[in-house]
């Protein structure tokens, strides 16, 4: 090798200086910047690259991979620079990256897998990446990772794992253990009296503190287990354990699925996930945690917006929130699972009017009554409720508006006795009975012959209620829907 310098130029404009390989005056390039259909051999690359792991050299700018490359090792504790580098196929097995990894621009050109057993303690950025084979992320993110702007060409599979922990219970099994001697049958005829009581003494001592020992042990052993036994019946532990792909901050904004339907994210955490601006459609989520806003799963998009006292932020971000809520309210949908798609749907009409000016916020637009009259028919309760409301007010304007000493009540069948409670009684039903009747379109005549106000009166509920209703049934068929 001659030690002309490798004519590569890093994103920061230096050269990478490292030596030629072979005397290349044609690429001009390292080893490590070869072709792949040069002189090269893969043997070769692995021994420098190892060379440079184990010198902490992090710089695999511009890299070009040999095929079937792996990376297995137990730890890797600098920060790897390895933007613009090409893979073939390459597994990444049971290492650990204790510090940040830059793959921004990297293409994989073959097949890629992250196993179980890889970590990333730091953040890892594959903003502007391409994947062109199959891709498949079993490892675990610890610190913030960046997809934005990265291609998925192929399938992609974020999968997180699930492990059995067992614990093996065995009975406690107490020995009587007594201690190995030789009995003394006799003693040497020139052995006092005085010597042979002295060793007798010793002997009893000796058995009376191995059997206080051997109750002492009991006792610890038995409270113990007890113990155990009993915390285990009052908190049983969950022998499965779920490791989650994103243990941190995700940007999956701009991402293109060319295969969508090859595309699954299955038990992920995805309750910080920026992603907006990306389509969903198509996609397959399986046991994957949302952010949570007053019980209602949200993305975490609408956490950062409504945290932001920026305002044009806010008003530039908010389309791109109602736009990302519908796609992925559509493909919950298509994968059944109508609970979210609910959620994401009173997130998709919240990002709509929160877009409109205070006043059409709150009162001036169909999304703000929408949401009043049926929490945006998801609610079949607060839709009831105002049904309810709307009856109580019907009563109440009519007694109002009826002259008192002149209830003139028709077609009611209530028998007013004496008893002012009664009375009361019997007045109250009557109207409940009436506005129910008029809000339910079943009578048409007024509620007394004389009052021509109630005309107008009847004529507002006859169109209110029917509507309300209407959004009664629309709630209870999503309800249905969703379990």
């Amino acid at each position: 090798m001659t030690e002309l310098a490798c004519s590569y130029t890093h994103v920061d404009g230096t050269k990478c200086n490292r030596t030629l390989f072979t005397s290349d005056h044609v690429t001009k390039t390292c080893l490590f910047h070869q072709p792949i259909d040069s002189m090269r051999k893969s043997e070769q690359f692995e021994k420098e690259f190892n060379q440079l792991v184990q010198e902490k050299d992090g710089n695999w700018e511009g890299f070009i991979f040999p095929e079937d490359f792996k990376i297995n090792y137990s730890s890797i504790a600098f920060s790897i620079n390895c933007r613009n580098a090409v893979f073939q196929d390459i597994l990444i097995v049971k290492t650990v990256f204790q510090e940040s990894v830059d793959f921004s621009g990297i293409v994989f050109e073959g097949s890629l897998l992250f196993d179980s057993a890889t970590k990333f303690q730091k953040n890892i950025t594959f903003h502007n990446a391409r994947f062109i084979g199959k891709t498949m992320f079993r490892c675990l993110f610890k610190g913030s990772v960046n997809f934005n702007s990265t291609i998925f060409s192929d399938s992609a599979i974020f999968s997180g794992t699930q492990h059995c922990n067992l614990n093996i219970g065995c009975d406690t099994v107490f020995l009587n253990s007594s201690i190995s001697e030789n009995v003394v049958k006799s003693y040497p005829a020139d052995i006092t009296s005085w010597e042979i009581i002295k060793i007798l003494h010793e002997k009893l001592i000796l058995r009376i503190n191995h059997y206080f020992k051997s109750i002492k042990n009991f006792i610890i052993t038995t409270v113990t287990f007890t113990f155990e036994k009993v915390k285990t019946k009052i908190f049983p532990e969950n022998p499965y354990e779920i490791r989650r792909v994103f243990n941190h901050e995700v940007h999956f904004q701009s991402v293109e699925f060319e295969k969508p339907d090859r595309v699954k994210f299955q038990m992920v955490d995805l309750s910080r996930a920026h992603i907006t601006m990306t389509m969903f459609r198509g996609v397959s989520f399986v046991d994957v945690v949302w952010n949570k806003y007053h019980s209602r799963k949200i993305i975490y998009d609408e956490v950062v917006i409504n945290e932001s006292t920026d305002k044009n932020f806010k008003k530039n971000r908010l389309p791109h929130l109602a736009e990302a809520y519908r796609n992925l309210r559509v493909t919950l949908e298509d994968n059944k699972d109508y609970s979210t798609a609910s959620d994401f749907y009173i997130g998709e009409m919240e990002a709509a009017r929160t877009q409109k000016s205070f006043l059409g916020k709150y009162l001036f637009s169909i999304e703000a009554w929408y949401n009043y009259l049926s929490k945006y028919g998801t609610s079949p309760l607060r839709a009831i409720f105002i049904l309810s409301t709307l009856i109580l007010c019907h009563s109440f304007i009519t007694w109002l508006i009826i002259p008192h000493g002149s209830f003139v009540l028709q077609q009611m069948r209530y028998c007013i006795n004496s008893s002012e409670l009664m009375y009361l009684i019997n007045t109250i039903c009557g109207l409940l009975h009436n506005s129910l009747k008029v809000i339910t379109i079943q009578k048409f005549e007024p509620f007394i012959s004389y009052s021509a106000g109630l005309n107008l009166l009847n004529t507002i509920f006859r169109v209110l209620g029917p509507i309300q209703i209407a959004l009664i049934v629309l709630a209870l068929r999503g309800k249905v829907k969703r379990h």
